[in-house]
């Protein structure tokens, strides 16, 4: 990794060594993989309305059976990412899909959100932390460090 890219990994996962990037990466692909895939018709859905715990947030990501739930409210968010934003769709699904225990164990967890949360975990936190990949990839799609 060079230039930006390994900025905004350091920045994010705070060291470049080749088993922090194949664990990340390794995350990454099973995130892609999905969306390419037909697996991405039974683990995303979309909901009319979000009552109760599902209330809460934007989407949210069933720990049982990994399926990811986006809420009307995620229509007030943008589709195509311009700049570091906390909620975009992009970003969106890769926090939610980074919780999803079907695609890779353990599924992260929500230990901080945003980016100058997610830059104050350890090594060891950031790589278990859903928004830290939210965080990244938009980095690496808009060449900077979110």
């Amino acid at each position: 990794m060079a230039g930006k890219n390994k900025e905004a990994f350091t920045a994010n996962f705070k060291v470049d060594d080749a088993a922090t990037r194949k664990v990340i990466a390794d995350r990454y692909f099973a995130i892609a993989g999905t969306l390419r895939g037909d697996d991405a018709k039974s683990i995303i859905s979309s909901r009319a309305e979000c009552t109760g715990y599902l209330a809460i947030g934007a989407a949210w990501t069933g720990p049982a059976d990994g399926t990811t739930f986006f809420c009307p409210i995620m229509k007030k968010n943008p589709e195509k990412l311009s700049k570091c934003v906390r909620m975009s769709w992009p970003g969106v699904i890769m926090h939610e899909l980074s919780h999803n225990a079907r695609l890779f164990k353990p599924g992260a967890l929500d230990t901080a959100q945003g980016p100058a949360e997610c830059k104050r975990l350890s090594t060891a936190q950031a790589i278990k932390n859903a928004d830290t990949f939210n965080m990244f990839g938009q980095s690496m799609a808009l060449n900077t460090v979110c």
